[in-house]
């Protein structure tokens, strides 16, 4: 069954754990441009790290989160929760980068937007079965199956 608010929050992780993913690379980055040393299995282990959360972050965004909802929903939820994670985590919590006055209301802007997308935007379909569109001509050929 569908379910839009399951739908919105895969797509919000999903954009989080890809910010999240990005971090883990720059936080390697950024101690050793401070004089840290960076050894070759600490930075394996965050290219691991790194590779694991992008992974996640494409099944909760790409995988799960359109299977709950319209897909037309999760492509501005995922992005605006990027935006959002992205000013947070880099912003605040690693100070890596600053924003500017314009930069923060525009990503207030987007993110209002996406939030209300769904009430005057497209709405789930309760007699829609995906499995049956799926296994159609025109979507076997989209997929290349």
């Amino acid at each position: 069954p569908q379910s839009v608010p399951l739908c919105l929050l895969l797509a919000a992780a999903g954009g989080v754990v890809e910010v999240l993913a990005t971090a883990v690379l720059a936080r390697q980055d950024e101690r050793a441009k401070e004089g840290f040393v960076i050894t070759k299995w600490r930075y394996r282990g965050a290219l691991a790290m790194n590779t694991i959360l992008q992974v996640s972050a494409s099944v909760l965004g790409n995988l799960f989160a359109p299977w709950f909802g319209p897909v037309s929903l999760v492509g501005p939820m995922f992005l605006s929760a990027q935006l959002v994670a992205n000013m947070i985590i880099f912003g605040v919590i690693l100070g890596l980068e600053a924003f500017t006055k314009d930069m923060k209301t525009g990503t207030y802007v987007i993110v209002v937007a996406a939030l209300l997308l769904p009430e005057v935007g497209p709405q789930a379909q309760d007699d829609q079965d995906v499995v049956a569109l799926v296994g159609t001509g025109p979507s076997l050929v989209w997929t290349g199956v």
